[in-house]
This record gives C-alpha cells, structure tokens and sequence, in this order.
C-alpha cells in the first residue's frame, strides 16, 4: 500500500494555479464545451510544462480533441500516455515511464534527460507538436534486506534478517525469491571476509508482508519465474535430470523435479555425469517450455507438463558459465545469455541471442564487443566484465548484474536509429562499495543477481555486500 499512496500523492499534488484551470477547464459545460466534430480536422497548438518526470501532468492545447478519451491516444515517444481528461480543446495526460529518446545535456543536473516528442492519434490522424518535452529519468537505490554479516543466515522482519543473496527472481505476486549461498560461491567471501558460515537456502521476500522466510535448504542457482502460472523453477547441481519447483498453490513447499529425454542422444551429445550443473532457467512465454544450458554448452528445453527435455543448440565445448538466460517482450523465441568468463576467453564477457526456433550456428551470434570492460554506448562497442544474471522487465530493457564491474547496466530496445544501447544505471565502474542513494553516489560490490517486479523496479542479489537492494528507475 505504501507505493500506492506515494503513487496517489504524486498525481494530486500540483500548483494551486495549475488545478484552478485544470478545473476550469474540463468541468465547464453546457456551451463552454465544444463539440467534437468527426471529419474536422484536430490542430495541436502547445504543450505546457515543457519538461517533467515520471507522472508529470502534462496539458495539451489544440482544437478538435474528442472529449471521449477512449477515442485518442498519445504517445511520448513510441511510449503511449495515460489521458485523464479532454474539454475539447483541452486534454491533460501523465508522462509515462521510460519513454526514450536521445539523451539532452542539462547543466547542474546529475539525473539523465532525454528529448521527448508528443503526438496525438485521432482517428486515422496522427500528429505531432512542434517542440521537445524533456523528459528527467532519476534513479536510486536503498537496501531491502541484510547488513553485510555473511556467518549466519537469520530469517524474520527485512530490518532484522540477515543473509548472504546470489541470485533472485521476482513473480506476479510481489514476491522476490532469493537464492542464498552461504557457503561462499564464487570467491564471495574471499571479498568481504569470514564468509561461507551461512546456509544455502531459498528464501521468500515481501516488502509488503516485511518478511523474509525460508522455504528450502537445497543448492540452486539462477531462479525463473513462470509469467503465468507464478510457479517458481530453479536449477540444481547434483544431477543432470533434476530440477525443483515452488508454487503458490502449493504453499511454497519445494517439490524436487526430473525429466527424461525426450529423444535418443548418443554420449557425446549430452552433458557428462560428472559435470551436471546448470546455473540458470528462464521460461519462454511463446512455448512455454524452461530453457536451461549446462555448463559445458547444451541448451536444453523442457516441457512443463511432460517432464521430457530435447537438445536445442550446443554453444561449444568450452566450459564457461551461463548465470543469464531471458526471453525480450516483442521478440519471440529469441533467447539473450550472458556469459561470465573462463581461461580460454572463447564466450567470456559475452551477451549473446540464439533463435531457439531455428537455433543454427548462423543464428548464435554476440552483440557486445570482445574482452572485458566498461563501456556504454552501442551494443557493437559495448564492454562487460562478467555479467551474471540477466532480467528483462515490460518494456524490453534488459538489466544485467555486471559483476566485476560492481554496476548494474542496462540493454535498452532498440532506438529511433535501429541501436540496441547499453547504459550504466547504477554503480562507479571498478568502485566496489556500499553505497546507497542516486547515481551520482551509489555503490555495490560484485552484484550477481537481478530481478525487475511488475512495477518496474529492479532487485540486486549484492553478493559482496551480503544485502538486496532496489533500484527504482524511473
């Protein structure tokens, strides 16, 4: 409820001036009120204010709008707007969220602005205002859960719990599902000191609830949440075939899975006994089947409801983790893996697609530059150094938990220019740290784990820093 009072309070408190003519305006009647005329024409004249933020009531001045608002739409960008009202010649709409566009440098600002252009659909008819709307993207951070003690695992109320997070993922429900490893993976402890005393667990958080408890004590690794059905899947590491699940209709009881092949494959086509793991599983909203891939490169597809898995596509025998795996909104069966990095570099640093429709060596491709790094800007240049987990929210951005570049970054859709870009939304490259608040200052320590909620805000399994934080990206 508190995001929904903080949402409330946003809308409604605007200058006196501003809601004496807003009021003015769209409650007259009678015949101060023109008449829409179907055929006519509708003319755009201004906009006012003519820069704002996520929410910002904005007014539209023209001539000819339709006073039934189901009859228009509005667009910030290719981003469509909340209308609220039209007199007619009167229309206010919300500024939506993330609308894009190129990047405006504003003096003494430390948040990013971007250019915006309003157009208004009638009909058939669509038309764009003369003039840019500049839109200012602010981003911050606190911490949800965990004060950095990794020697015990304590469950209970958020400001009491302590944990030691590696990966996460959120469902429809408001639940984030925390992977904790408290046995040190991956060097953690090394970084942060006396570390691996901890208990490897899968834990429920609800800030709602102000809860954090534990609902299984088997090793997993990066946990995927059915967009559907909000059952919860997650990877294990003892056995090719094995996998566990959590379902709200189950209460949250961890139930252990198999699955069988569904077709006969030869040794050298399946992973070797004594190299079972797979370190992440994403369900694909086209088919339905979870995509996994094991260490030494099989990407595999399971079906649900049949327990039968197939080889998709082998990404080569050099053994590197994959801890990424997501499918993008408006780009089916197109499936995004981030590699982390091993001895032979062959895949390391790597943000990769595969068509798992057509899945041929042709279709297997790298979009971020070879090497390790920090670099933003076009995908074809851009650098990363050990991306872990990947999580792709409603809008088609792609946020990465760039591990040794103790930053979060982000991929975004691809812009007016066909670019997919990559941007650094939190945290100092090569600035491992604690830090919580805006960009200018936040700080973490190799993150590994990210999730993006319904509402939109991001969660980071801060590994070195043994916390959860929230980024709200707006």
């Amino acid at each position: 409820m508190k995001k929904i009072n903080q949402i409330n309070w946003r809308l409604f408190i605007m200058p006196i001036g501003f809601l004496f003519v807003f009021s003015l305006v769209l409650n007259s009647c009678g015949e101060d009120t023109p008449d829409y005329i179907p055929g006519k024409k509708t003319t755009l004249v201004k906009f006012y204010p003519d820069k704002g933020k996520f929410l910002e009531r904005v007014m539209l001045v023209g001539d000819n709008f339709p006073t039934d608002v189901s009859q228009m739409k509005v667009y910030f960008n290719a981003k469509r707007a909340a209308i609220t009202g039209s007199s007619g010649t009167h229309m206010t709409v919300l500024a939506p969220r993330l609308p894009g566009g190129e990047i405006k440098e504003v003096e003494n600002s430390k948040n990013v602005h971007r250019i915006v252009n309003i157009s208004v659909v009638v009909g058939k008819d669509s038309m764009t205002y003369q003039g840019d709307f500049i839109y200012e993207q602010t981003t911050s951070s606190y911490t949800v859960v965990g004060n950095g003690d990794c020697s015990q695992l304590v469950v209970g109320s958020l400001s009491e719990a302590v944990i030691q997070p590696t990966y996460l993922c959120s469902d429809k429900f408001g639940n984030v599902f925390v992977c904790n490893r408290g046995d040190g993976a991956f060097g953690w402890g090394g970084d942060n000191g006396n570390c691996g005393g901890g208990r490897n667990a899968l834990l429920r958080l609800n800030e709602e609830e102000d809860l954090i408890e534990q609902l299984g004590g088997d090793i997993s690794n990066a946990p995927a949440a059915d967009p559907i059905t909000g059952e919860v899947i997650l990877p294990t590491e003892s056995f090719i075939g094995s996998y566990y699940t959590v379902h709200p209709l189950e209460g949250w009881i961890p139930r252990k899975r198999g699955f069988t092949w569904a077709k006969e494959y030869n040794d050298k086509e399946l992973p070797s006994l004594g190299k079972p793991w797979k370190h992440s599983m994403v369900v694909n909203p086209e088919d339905g089947y979870i995509y996994t891939r094991f260490r030494e490169g099989q990407v595999v597809k399971i079906h649900q409801v049949l327990c039968t898995a197939e080889l998709v596509f082998n990404t080569g025998s050099h053994e590197v983790d994959c801890l990424g795996l997501t499918f993008r909104p408006g780009e089916p069966n197109i499936l995004y893996l981030a590699f982390s990095f091993n001895s032979s570099g062959v895949l390391s640093h790597g943000i990769y697609t595969l068509d798992v429709k057509n899945p041929t060596a042709a279709n297997f491709k790298r979009l971020n530059a070879e090497g390790a790094g920090h670099r933003d800007g076009r995908i074809e240049t851009a650098l990363f150094n050990c991306p872990m987990q990947i999580f792709t929210d409603k809008e088609g951005y792609i946020y990465v938990a760039d591990r040794n570049n103790h930053c979060i970054r982000r991929i975004t859709p691809k812009n007016e220019n066909g670019d997919y870009m990559v941007e650094t939304v939190l945290g100092m490259p090569n600035t491992p740290g604690c830090v919580d608040g805006a960009k200018d200052v936040a700080k973490f320590r190799l993150p590994c784990g990210i999730a993006v909620d319904n509402e939109g805000s991001v969660y980071v399994a801060d590994g070195g820093n043994n916390r959860v934080r929230k980024i709200s990206v707006n």
